[in-house]
């Protein structure tokens, strides 16, 4: 797969795809590659993208990067570099039309993270942590001040997220650390 069969794919699919990566975004300059977002809307003459991803080469080999998060670091902001292009792009798909992998009444949002492996997930949950909620505030507190600040706020982000229950009884919160390797239960 070269870039241009890539785009038309991507174009097929209904996204829509600019050959062009903003140099925020590659952390370099602005060069060829590929924006992608599910839509777009208009402001008078400004054309908004909604829901962005980016694919773009770097050192001999292919980046996917979603980068939704404004004032700082989303939960679901991904960078992977060393990619070929057929799994970047795959990555997309999987991104805009992937669905949550349930796993023992959690919803894992695995398609906005192919980082994320199963077996780790399932292993972290075995070993996860249950404390109550004021235990939770205190480990909260302990490892980021409080997170009373926009900053601080951004440091938790940047560790941990909350994942979502699918069970009709809601007494316990699931809290992952993005790189799965710590998972707190919190029951209230």
């Amino acid at each position: 797969m070269d870039a241009d069969s890539a785009m038309a794919r991507l174009k097929e699919l209904g996204l829509n795809v600019y050959r062009h990566v903003p140099g925020a975004m590659t952390d370099q300059e602005s060069m060829d590659g590929m924006t992608i977002a599910r839509s777009t809307k208009w402001q008078g003459e400004i054309e908004t993208l909604i829901d962005v991803c980016f694919v773009f080469p770097l050192q001999g080999a292919w980046v996917y990067r979603n980068w939704n998060g404004i004032g700082g670091r989303a939960p679901d902001d991904v960078h992977i570099e060393g990619l070929n292009l057929e799994t970047a792009i795959r990555h997309v798909e999987s991104f805009y039309f992937g669905t949550p992998v349930i796993i023992n009444g959690w919803s894992f949002p695995i398609h906005k993270h192919p980082e994320w492996d199963s077996a780790q997930i399932i292993a972290s949950l075995d070993t996860a942590r249950q404390i109550s909620e004021s235990q939770w505030l205190g480990l909260r507190a302990a490892r980021f001040n409080e997170a009373r600040t926009l900053g601080e706020d951004e440091k938790f982000r940047k560790q941990f997220r909350e994942i979502e229950s699918v069970r009709p009884d809601r007494t316990s919160r699931l809290w992952t650390r993005n790189d799965l390797q710590e998972m707190v239960l919190v029951v209230k």
